[in-house]
């Protein structure tokens, strides 16, 4: 009895997982989105998985039912020779009795065959359900992987139709009491100024956040909810000099880093860290971001100025990160005579730079959106 129980609730538990999974796989169906799309059909695999692993319990504990039964119709043996041999010796006392337990016997084998017949006539149709199922999830999987495959040609082939028209970034810097003073003034300025110039100026805008403490992170990121979080600052292997309650160095680790994008409201494009040896920085934020720059050596504050100059004006050309990278290299190059801080683009696992964009170009935005004008210039790339 306890096998069966296990049984029917292993059947039971299969049934359910079964629903679970078509309803991940309805949610699969209804997603626009073909991450959150792909997300679904994993949970929905883990989900069919799980079920075939109860079944097969459930199967392990019918044979524990057969093998009882087994056992039983071994033990009416036994006892029915026992009886046999004791008829033998008491024939003439106990026919009587030994006739009427033979009838009971083969009752009771009649019922336990009859009963065996019904258990192999419910596995069979179980198992018939099963292969059935197994053969309407695998083309539904099918059907889904196909429309999944569909959706991501035409986003490699058409990549900008995902891209918002406007994206934010926030600009943060951090000069604590007892460092090195930056003039990430003019490295604001270089960049108000490349961004006004470039095709795309009000698909851009800025957030600026001076003096930015660590305890003011994340409300940072939760007013503003950008695409793109720029750093300028001091740095090192270690993690990112930021201020404390009291303007005092306080370094915000690579772990609390981590930890910080993942916090995040906002599903981030691409992280800038344009400071010294903040290359681990942009590793760490690869795990998070789809991109991220940062430095592998000390870079001077003229070349951070030029570099985040170039990289802006590129991206607002509508360019790829692979191209505006590239781009802002060689123009620390042209204008210093050599690359300081030897700057390094990090992409995440099947990310390509130069398939990766950031800002939408013009000829993609709606027709109802107004044209720019002279006016308008004065309102974009503005930091705020």
């Amino acid at each position: 009895m306890d096998h069966r129980r296990k049984q029917a609730e292993a059947e039971k538990n299969a049934a359910a997982l079964d629903k679970a999974a078509a309803s991940k796989e309805a949610s699969a169906r209804s997603s626009r989105n073909p991450s959150t799309m792909q997300n679904y059909l994993k949970e929905a695999l883990r989900k069919r998985t799980d079920a075939d692993k109860v079944r097969a319990k459930a199967a392990g504990y019918s044979a524990d039912i057969a093998k009882a039964q087994r056992d039983v119709h071994a033990a009416e043996d036994k006892l029915a020779k026992a009886r046999r041999v004791e008829e033998k010796k008491r024939r003439d006392k106990e026919k009587h009795e030994a006739d009427k337990r033979d009838r009971e016997e083969k009752r009771l084998k009649q019922e336990a065959q009859r009963a065996a017949k019904r258990a192999a006539e419910e596995h069979a149709r179980a198992e018939r359900e099963r292969r059935w199922a197994d053969m309407a999830r695998d083309q539904e999987v099918q059907s889904l992987q196909a429309e999944l495959a569909e959706a991501q040609a035409t986003l490699a082939n058409e990549p900008w139709n995902n891209l918002p028209r406007k994206v934010t970034v926030l600009f943060i810097t951090a000069e604590p009491e007892g460092v090195e003073h930056l003039r990430v003034d003019k490295e604001v300025r270089e960049i108000q100024l490349k961004v006004r110039s470039s095709e795309l100026r009000d698909s851009i805008a800025f957030e600026y956040r001076p003096a930015a403490r660590v305890t003011d992170l994340i409300q940072h990121l939760n007013e503003v909810e950008p695409d793109i979080v720029h750093f300028s600052g001091h740095g090192a292997d270690a993690g990112l000099a930021f201020q404390d309650e009291n303007d005092d160095l306080r370094l915000l680790t690579n772990d609390e880093l981590d930890a910080l994008l993942k916090a995040c409201p906002s599903l981030l494009k691409l992280a800038v860290f344009n400071s010294c040896d903040s290359a681990e920085q942009a590793r760490v934020a690869s795990g998070r971001v789809p991109a991220a720059v940062g430095m592998a050596q000390s870079i001077e504050d003229e070349a951070a100025r030029v570099f985040a100059g170039q990289l802006y004006n590129a991206l607002g050309f509508g360019r790829s990160l692979g191209l505006a990278f590239e781009q802002a290299k060689l123009q620390v190059q042209l204008t210093l005579g050599e690359l300081s801080g030897q700057p390094e683009l990090v992409v995440a696992e099947g990310v390509e730079p130069d398939e990766l964009f950031v800002v939408a170009a013009e000829t993609q935005v709606d027709e109802d959106v107004p044209e720019a004008t002279s006016g308008r210039s004065d309102r974009s790339a503005d930091f705020t």
